[in-house]
Order: C-alpha cells, then sequence, then structure tokens
C-alpha cells in the first residue's frame, strides 16, 4: 500500500472514539478517469507501480485491512458515484493535472505532450459544447480510534 506510516500516525493522533474517513478510486465500472490513469502510468517513471498501488486499495477489504492493522475499528464502508465538470479543455487540463502523481509525468513527459495525452485520453467524455463530464465511483471507509 505505502499507506501504512499515514494510518499509524493518523491512529495516534486520533482521539479515542473519534472518526476519521478516507476515500479511495473504486473499482467499479464508474472510471471515466481510467484512460487518464493510463496516461499518467505510462508517463512516468515507476508512476504505474504508484496507481496500481493505490488502485488496489479500493478493493473489498484491502483498506479495512489497512485500517485495523493500525489500530483502528471500522465503522462503514460505503461508495458514491463523483462527477468531475469542467466547461471547457484549459479546465479540464488544470484539474487533470493537479493531483500529485501527475508531478513526475509533467516533469519527465513536460507540460504541453502531457497535456495532449490527457486531453485525448478524455476526449470521449467531451460534450459537443465543448464541456466534460466524467463520472467515477469512489470507496468510502470510516474508522473510529481506540
Amino acid at each position: 500500500g505505502g499507506c501504512e506510516d499515514a494510518l499509524s500516525e493518523i491512529a495516534r493522533v486520533l482521539r479515542p472514539g473519534g472518526s476519521v474517513g478516507f476515500t479511495f478510486w473504486g473499482p467499479g465500472s464508474a472510471l471515466d478517469l481510467r484512460g487518464y490513469f493510463i496516461v499518467l502510468g505510462t508517463s512516468g517513471p515507476e508512476v504505474a507501480d504508484e496507481l496500481i498501488s493505490l488502485a488496489a486499495i479500493g478493493a473489498p477489504g484491502v483498506a479495512e485491512g489497512m485500517v485495523e492493522a493500525a489500530g483502528m475499528t471500522v465503522e462503514a464502508r460505503s461508495s458514491t458515484t463523483a462527477v468531475i465538470e469542467a466547461p471547457d479543455a484549459d479546465l479540464a487540463w488544470r484539474a487533470l493535472r493537479s493531483p500529485g502523481v501527475a508531478v513526475p509525468c509533467l516533469e519527465h513527459t513536460g507540460e504541453d505532450e502531457l497535456r495532449r495525452r490527457v486531453l485525448d485520453a478524455v476526449e470521449r467524455f467531451r460534450a459537443a459544447d465543448g464541456s466534460y463530464h466524467l463520472r467515477n465511483e469512489l470507496i468510502h471507509v470510516i474508522a473510529r480510534g481506540g
């Protein structure tokens, strides 16, 4: 996972009985960003391994096991579909270049080339008016401290 140290620190500082929520990309069919993640995974050194590791956390039982290993109790697991909307390519690009995992891709591939690849990957979610509408499943795990 790579999140174990962060989870241990959260468990350490969480007030007894306090709650914390985690959100992960889901394994479901609503993942319009799939092509985007493939672009990132092929555009920067070691990014693919990080994305695969992060995606695995959303599988049933994985996040729960990590939370319990850190000393917290899982209270709930749920999912929802989140929507990313942008009125044009410039704003879509600004949103999609913002996650930290995009940084090594930007450094390795360059801004112009990565922008082209990313916008090509999400082109099928672009409406006739130039706006973008992407649906993505998110998994939510709520945990309680000891």
